[in-house]
């Protein structure tokens, strides 16, 4: 935890998703970056051949959801999740409702390409 005047920052070694559970992510060396989880909970190496060094390794990852894990109201929500940000959003509606600021980027990758920016911030209006 780390703090500093009103600021309160916890790092937790999860991911965040629609649901609790658990999924599957490539396990990456400092440096490296593939932007997304296995789809259909399984890991096809070739998925992601020409983007390691070595040979891709997988690891299983905890999920919570968004409302699991935040306590108090939030003022200031930001999220850079790699085209994941539809999930993250969807595990806390709460919070998003209750929070002064939502910041997240818009992808045509990842959950973003089944979903459209208009659609959520009509549904983030009727909250």
């Amino acid at each position: 935890i780390w703090m500093k005047g009103p600021a309160t920052v916890r790092l937790l070694q999860m991911a965040l998703g629609r649901t609790r559970g658990s999924a599957t992510f490539p396990s990456l060396a400092a440096g490296e970056e593939v932007g997304e989880v296995c789809s259909e909970g399984t890991c096809d190496a070739r998925q992601f051949e020409g983007r390691f060094e070595k040979e891709p390794r997988f690891e299983e990852v905890r999920v919570e959801t968004l409302d699991g894990i935040v306590e108090d109201k939030v003022d200031y929500l930001s999220l850079d999740v790699e085209g994941q940000d539809p999930l993250v959003l969807d595990g806390g509606m709460e919070t998003v409702k209750n929070a002064r600021l939502v910041e997240f980027e818009y992808h045509f990758r990842g959950a973003w390409a089944e979903e459209t920016l208009k659609g959520r911030t009509e549904q983030f209006d009727s909250l």
